[in-house]
């Protein structure tokens, strides 16, 4: 499919947060590459907004990608939306560890674009992790 259809806001391309979540830009649609975009400064996205204005229902309308870019980060997207724009894959882990000062067992949250896991038997590769965003334990 490409990026250039308008698709509803449940197959939306890609979907961006912002920090508190309040606000939730839909890309519906775009309208030039990523190349091309990078070229203007009021290149956009055709969207569905929801903010604490419009509520869940949001509003519909072309929204500059600057704005969007500037006051949210990325929280869902299409395989399409990932390979056009060089999006690699990412993995939410987490990491179990003694504090050395405090002996707590202290877990840390970590977002990484690499895989961790090899494609055919799971070997961890990088760092023991117990988590990862599939849902799979390691031991």
């Amino acid at each position: 499919m490409s990026l250039r259809k308008t698709v509803s806001r449940e197959n939306a391309h890609a979907i961006y947060a912002s920090a508190d979540n309040a606000w939730k830009w839909y890309v519906l649609k775009t309208y030039a590459t990523p190349a091309g975009e990078a070229k203007n400064n009021y290149a956009r996205w055709f969207c569905l907004v929801t903010s604490p204005f419009v509520g869940e229902v949001g509003e519909m309308g072309d929204t500059y990608i600057a704005d969007i870019k500037r006051n949210a980060s990325l929280l869902s997207s299409t395989p399409e939306w990932r390979e056009t724009y060089g999006i690699k894959e990412r993995a939410l882990t987490s990491q179990r560890y003694i504090d050395s000062r405090s002996g707590e067992i202290v877990t840390q949250i970590k977002l990484s674009e690499i895989p961790f896991f090899d494609e055919y038997d799971g070997t961890v590769l990088a760092g023991q992790f117990d988590y990862d965003a599939v849902g799979g334990r390691v031991e």
